[in-house]
């Protein structure tokens, strides 16, 4: 964000702050950002909670892990589409989900949720890694 707003010929600084960038421009942008993040992860949490208590309700553990990751992945979409942070809105979404949704889950949904997520973290893991020995291997033969 920074980045993009410091310098005046930076592409979209235009769209956000027309003309040079100014303190209370870059201030508001920074409010906008931060508080709407926050804000939208509070509120997609308490829907989540809600929707989590109802299915749990109906003994669908498997529902109740795809409810969280949709959730996740649809808070961060909305955000950035709307134009505020989506890794803020994500981040209180989780804090709210440790301190609150997580334990209404029963106790086959917690289970399956640490199974797929440890999971999910160890692939991405090794992908992460995978690309990043690519992009090394790359610069290191380069010349040669």
């Amino acid at each position: 964000v920074f980045l993009d707003m410091a310098p005046p010929s930076a592409p979209d600084s235009q769209k956000r702050c027309p003309g040079d960038p100014s303190f209370s421009c870059i201030f508001l942008l920074f409010i906008r950002l931060s508080a709407g993040g926050v804000l939208l992860g509070l509120v997609t949490a308490f829907v989540m909670w809600l929707w989590v208590d109802l299915v749990r309700k109906h003994h669908s553990p498997n529902l109740e892990v795809v409810i969280i990751i949709v959730a996740v992945y649809g808070t961060f979409v909305l955000a950035e589409a709307i134009g505020v942070s989506g890794v803020l809105a994500v981040v209180t979404l989780g804090a709210r989900m440790a301190a609150d949704i997580y334990v209404d889950l029963s106790q086959h949904a917690r289970h399956l949720h640490h199974t797929w997520f440890t999971l999910t973290s160890y692939m991405c893991n090794m992908a992460i890694f995978f690309v990043a020995g690519m992009v090394c291997q790359q610069f290191l033969f380069q010349d040669a």
